[in-house]
């Protein structure tokens, strides 16, 4: 905002570098100091297993984002990690989480045709407690605007989970 704006017109710019390169470095910068540059670990304090679910606009990188979480949280944490897809409406969002989960050696729950998403939450929650599973990550359907179907489907997740 105007941190940004006052070092991007005061800044020299370096001839090996572009104007346009210098204001993503200052942005960078800007960031990091907002959201700190240490790293902190995803408070897991609470009985197993924690469901994690992932919600947010269609085309977002719900789905790539929740492999990155499980692999971070498998390696960095030694946590066991069940994956599951809730997107009945994009034909290939199921492979396609269960492909990152082949990638990244992160469980993915079993694909059965036909399920509702809450079903396939219930399913998901049963499968990581009778697997001793300390995460379930439920990939939900990304929104292209909010409505009440798909407000009411949330709530559903939200109580089997």
């Amino acid at each position: 905002t105007d941190k940004v704006r006052e070092k991007a017109v005061g800044a020299a710019v370096l001839k090996s570098i572009k104007p346009g390169q210098m204001v993503v470095k200052i942005v960078h910068d800007e960031l990091v100091e907002m959201l700190g540059a240490e790293g902190v670990a995803v408070d897991l304090n609470a009985p197993a297993p924690v469901v994690v679910m992932m919600v947010g606009l269609q085309g977002s990188g719900k789905t790539t984002t929740s492999a990155k979480i499980a692999k971070r949280l498998t390696e960095r944490q030694n946590k066991k990690v069940l994956m599951a897809s809730l997107d009945t409406r994009r034909p290939a969002a199921q492979e396609q989480l269960r492909q990152l989960g082949e990638q990244t050696k992160v469980a993915t729950l079993p694909i059965i045709a036909g399920q509702s998403p809450v079903d396939i939450a219930r399913r998901a929650v049963q499968a990581a407690k009778l697997g001793g599973h300390d995460v379930v990550i439920l990939d939900t359907a990304g929104r292209t605007h909010i409505d009440e179907p798909l407000m009411v489907e949330m709530a559903d997740l939200q109580k089997v989970s």
